[in-house]
């Protein structure tokens, strides 16, 4: 079974591949800080035991007659219908290029579609955000941590009925600012003081079938991201999760040491939607917003449920990883 790609190929996973893959790998400092030196016998004893476990798939990665890597669906039950994806490229000449997604993905619909699996499970290392990154651009969610590892999984519907997050740019620019000033009452969002324009924000679309599902904008500074504005227009599908997530992730890349956004007091919902996907309430800004009625007078005197809207309440994410 070979399993082509775009620019990489899966193939079986021979002793020669095992032998060739390891002779160029270096270990991922962000992975492990163990040193590595290429044994014969260690390999072949790797390939009796690992590779040709029954309970295993594995695959050589191919790139023009190369072997850069390995990939394998390790702790397969045919019961749960379950798997667990793990990847490993011989050196920091093949990152970065976007063999090791294709790969991943390549694996995924052959688990899916030819092994008859439902869900997918991968892990990685807390510093490793690249592979980290990776998980979450293909699809993966977030489950749980633990000392060492963040733990992820992928279900097979949700992969087949992918939703796409794009960057808000000048072709969608003005589909984003007329989204807003419609359910925002403005194009202007004000927080702790500051004045927000959408014309300016950047942010990302969640995009399914061409149409906008879903918007979140943002704004970094200091190291800081606020979330400025978050809507879902396809409701009690995990649309608001999905970009959250996205953009929690895109604040790591950035450095972002913390991400925090504003809501109102009136806005039970909102408290309790942020609360759940861990943000915790770090302060709360008392009869902020009779000020910004001076600046925005969109601002309605009462709010969901016909509670007044007086107050900010600022919710936060320590990324302390």
């Amino acid at each position: 079974m070979i399993l082509q790609g775009e620019n990489i190929l899966l193939v079986p996973y021979t002793l020669e591949h095992c032998h060739e893959a390891y002779k160029q790998y270096i270990p991922d400092p962000m992975m492990t800080e163990d040193a590595f030196y290429y044994n014969k016998e260690r390999i072949e004893s790797y390939y009796q035991n690992k590779v040709l476990d029954a309970t295993r798939v594995f695959f050589a990665i191919s790139y023009r007659d190369t072997i850069i890597g390995e990939i394998q669906l390790k702790r397969m039950d045919a019961v749960k219908r379950c798997a667990t994806l793990s990847i490993i490229l011989t050196n920091d000449a093949v990152k970065n290029k976007g063999f090791g997604t294709e790969a991943e993905k390549l694996l995924i619909t052959y688990a899916f579609h030819q092994l008859g699996m439902d869900i997918i499970y991968a892990d990685a290392v807390h510093r490793n955000l690249r592979s980290r990154h990776v998980l979450e651009k293909i699809g993966f969610e977030h489950t749980h941590d633990d000392e060492i590892l963040s733990y992820y999984k992928l279900e097979k519907e949700k992969y087949d009925n992918p939703v796409e997050m794009i960057e808000i740019h000048e072709g969608n620019r003005s589909a984003v600012v007329n989204a807003i000033s419609d359910n925002w009452g403005s194009d202007i969002i004000v927080t702790k003081g500051k004045i927000h324009r959408a014309e300016e924000l950047p942010g990302f679309l969640a995009i399914e079938h061409d149409n906008i599902i879903g918007i979140i904008t943002y704004h970094i500074s200091e190291k800081e991201c606020e979330i400025v504005s978050l809507d879902s227009f396809s409701e009690n599908r995990g649309i608001g999760t999905l970009l959250i997530k996205h953009l929690i992730s895109t604040a790591r890349e950035k450095g972002c040491k913390r991400v925090f956004l504003i809501t109102t007091n009136d806005n039970t919902r909102a408290i309790r939607f942020y609360q759940k996907r861990g943000f915790d309430l770090a302060a709360v800004h008392r009869n902020a917003i009779s000020e910004y009625r001076k600046i925005k007078p969109q601002i309605p005197l009462t709010g969901f449920d016909g509670i007044p809207i007086l107050h900010e309440l600022e919710f936060e994410m320590i990324l302390d990883r």
